[in-house]
């Protein structure tokens, strides 16, 4: 059975506009009434999720879409990202180390500062060996 991509894609603009004004989604509902397979609205769901993951905003706020198994719907759910993650904090740190433009005295407390912020883990050791080697071989 061919599905018509004018329907597929008014179905998931319709799911999407009422997951933003809200709304949730009730599984056996939406199957029912749009006549489609549970299949179909799990892949409707993944397209809208796929949207979802390329558009964090400035505000550092994501959304996606989680379903509640206890309920049976899906709802929109918009969490925020105020701290780097420990592979943003290693990124950041090398830049500072590649770009050459502040001196020692001001470069070193930076990058502890950051050092400070980052989980344990291979991310913070790297930051760690390349602060320690700034500090040996830096002549700034």
């Amino acid at each position: 059975m061919r599905e018509d991509s004018g329907n597929k894609v008014e179905r998931i603009l319709s799911i999407y506009s009422r997951l933003k004004e809200g709304s949730v989604i009730d599984k056996a509902k939406e199957i029912a009434g749009q006549g489609i397979t549970e299949r179909t609205l799990q892949r409707d769901i993944a397209d809208i999720q796929a949207f979802l993951r390329n558009r964090i905003n400035e505000k550092g706020e994501i959304q996606e879409i989680q379903y509640e198994r206890s309920t049976g719907v899906y709802r929109l759910v918009t969490r925020t990202e105020k701290q780097l993650s420990s592979r943003e904090i290693l990124v950041v740190c090398q830049a500072l180390l590649e770009g050459n433009s502040l001196e020692r005295e001001e470069l070193l407390p930076i990058l502890y500062k950051l050092l400070n912020n980052c989980d344990e883990g291979w991310e913070r050791e790297r930051i760690r060996e390349m602060i320690t080697n700034e500090g040996e071989h830096c002549g700034k």
